[in-house]
């Protein structure tokens, strides 16, 4: 085998090839032609008749679509007036809720200062019992022991209850020229 040389040293030169594609001429365009303005006709003749139907029965169904719009229209203004009665209605009931809910406000807002007055001169006088109860117990011991036992959980009569703790106390305090039972 003879010696053949590396390919990388011989440059190649490529020619380039063209080649065309022969076009296809038809011969007689105007059979067609004739058949897509005979469809465009057509076409347009029917859009006519449609248009001119739609006319007529619109032009004959005028005055029966009168009548009907005009009681529907009728109709809709009664309904109208009615919806109008019970906005207003509801507006003088929204009204109403709204005046008693401010008088709600303000009773609520007088019986929470009513409370706090009450709920001051309760402590008051839990102030005024204990101080009472201080120099009660003081001045005699056994008048101050019967006062500071607990009860056992029965229920007495509140009449009993009352006249024992009256004569407690009167019987407790000094008295400096005050009638039994004066403060």
């Amino acid at each position: 085998m003879p010696y053949l040389p590396d390919n990388r040293q011989f440059k190649r030169r490529h020619k380039r090839v063209h080649v065309e594609a022969p076009t296809i001429h038809l011969a007689g365009h105007g059979g067609h032609l004739l058949m897509w303005l005979g469809i465009a006709l057509l076409l347009v003749a029917g859009m006519v008749y449609l248009g001119r139907m739609v006319y007529l029965l619109d032009q004959g169904n005028a005055d029966g679509d009168q009548e009907t719009v005009e009681s529907v229209v009728d109709d809709l203004q009664l309904k109208i007036r009615e919806v109008e009665s019970e906005r207003d209605a509801l507006s003088q009931s929204v009204a109403t809720l709204e005046r008693s809910a401010q008088v709600d406000k303000v009773a609520q807002r007088d019986v929470q200062e009513e409370l706090i007055t009450l709920q001051e001169e309760r402590h008051k006088m839990e102030q005024e019992l204990a101080i009472l109860k201080r120099v009660a117990g003081k001045s005699t011991g056994s008048t101050s022991a019967k006062g500071s036992k607990k009860s056992t959980g029965k229920k007495r009569k509140s009449k009993k209850k009352t006249s024992s703790k009256t004569r407690k106390i009167n019987k407790t305090l000094p008295t400096t020229g005050k009638k039994k039972g004066e403060f």
